[in-house]
């Protein structure tokens, strides 16, 4: 069997008000009309949460823990990362703005770290 059919959902940032408006696919065009704000990039849900539960969406800044595998153990970092879709990988990742480095989101990183902001409200989070 094929399994269970994704979630199909999305966010677009409305600018007069300054919060994101929600929407599934079915409803996409009905609320983009009806908000006026068509010609903005819709952010989609990418299937997974953080550690916390939330849902995390393209444009999300994550704050991510990695893995290292130095003697004499295992050791942690932090990083922080913005949420994209990127083409060339057919895939969302995380991309750190600091080192113009792009990572995958296995799934120790997205469990052990969090959504801390968006492009939009905390865009410095980023630098």
């Amino acid at each position: 069997m094929w399994g269970e059919m994704r979630e199909h959902k999305y966010r677009i940032w409305d600018h007069d008000n300054n919060s994101y408006i929600y929407f599934d696919l079915f409803n996409s065009h009905k609320a983009l009309t009806a908000y006026g704000t068509e010609g903005e990039k819709e952010e989609q849900y990418i299937g997974l949460n953080d550690k916390n539960g939330v849902e995390i969406y393209e444009g999300d800044i994550l704050k991510c823990v990695g893995i290292t595998s130095i003697s004499p153990g295992f050791q942690t970092y932090e990083f922080i990362v913005e949420v994209k879709y990127v083409n060339e990988d057919a895939s969302f990742r995380g991309i750190d703005h600091k080192d113009e480095q792009s990572v995958g989101f296995q799934y120790a990183v997205i469990k052990m770290g969090e959504i801390i902001g968006n492009i939009h409200e905390t865009p410095e989070l980023l630098q």
